[in-house]
């Protein structure tokens, strides 16, 4: 359900967009989306005042002309619509992020969105604190508190600041299976690179202080390489033709996979190659 935009509301999205943009480019953007300028009244009477604060400038201004369309608020959708354009932000993906989530906190109360595209859309509206927070924070966001393991990270960087889920998972999970080519020297992919190192007949990579003598030694050995093997079927090499176990534009189902990627990093913590079995 959508709820109403009150003039508070507008006032908070004013000061965000204010930090983007010089004066000369407010008076360019109300220029090209013919809104009223109200400075250009003040310097009748005062030539030699100075722009008003930015954000006021445009909160003013989407305002009067609101007022003007009978309450639509076409007008601020345009000028969000016209700062928040992807284009200008193509060499700060991070800034373009920023800018997105915090026009969100603010829209999502009201049952909209700035998508991806730069464009404004109608959601569901948040209800609570708790479900805004969830539904607007980064991908970034969400993993900080969870303290994952710094490899992780360390291959899917470009993703994250794009938000894309998909190609950040895939980049994750083949730094993973880079790591395991290091560990076992082999240069092998996917589960046959997992097969091979983790085999029971003649294992490359095994855990510390875990000779496979026992069955539980033994199970424990076995659920590594199925978790490494679920890693590679759910993440690394998905067929296109068969439905994905995943929401790949799913926030918490991207979770989940960087959950998992970091529990098997910090399990080949533990892990040495035949060289130290003696140790």
């Amino acid at each position: 359900m959508l709820k109403k935009i009150t003039e508070a509301t507008i006032e908070q999205i004013a000061k965000v967009l204010g930090r983007e943009l010089t004066g000369s480019e407010i008076t360019s953007m109300l220029e090209n989306l013919s809104l009223y300028d109200f400075d250009n009244d003040r310097r009748v009477s005062n030539p030699n005042l100075t722009n008003t604060t930015k954000w006021r400038r445009i909160n003013e201004s989407i305002i009067a002309k609101i007022h003007d369309v009978y309450g639509n608020h076409a007008p601020l959708w345009n000028v969000i619509q016209y700062v928040a354009n992807p284009a200008r932000y193509i060499k700060q993906p991070g800034q373009w992020r920023n800018l997105r989530q915090s026009i969100n906190e603010i829209l999502i109360f009201n049952g909209y969105e700035l998508g991806d595209d730069g464009l404004i859309n109608q959601v569901i509206a948040a209800n609570t604190m708790t479900e805004a927070l969830e539904r607007t924070q980064s991908l970034s966001n969400r993993l900080a508190p969870l303290k994952l393991d710094k490899r992780v990270m360390m291959f899917c960087r470009e993703e994250l600041l794009r938000e894309d889920y998909f190609h950040a998972i895939f980049e994750a999970s083949k730094g993973l299976m880079s790591r395991i080519q290091s560990l076992s020297g082999l240069q092998l992919d996917g589960t046959r690179l997992i097969e091979k190192s983790f085999s029971l007949r003649a294992p490359i990579l095994f855990l510390r202080n875990n000779r496979l003598q026992t069955a539980d030694e033994r199970d424990m050995y076995f659920a590594i390489s199925a978790l490494l093997k679920t890693i590679v079927y759910m993440y690394r090499n998905p067929q296109a033709h068969h439905p994905k176990l995943y929401d790949e534009k799913n926030i918490d189902d991207a979770v989940s996979a960087f959950v998992m990627i970091s529990k098997a990093h910090r399990i080949l913590d533990n892990v040495m190659d035949v060289r130290g079995w003696d140790e």
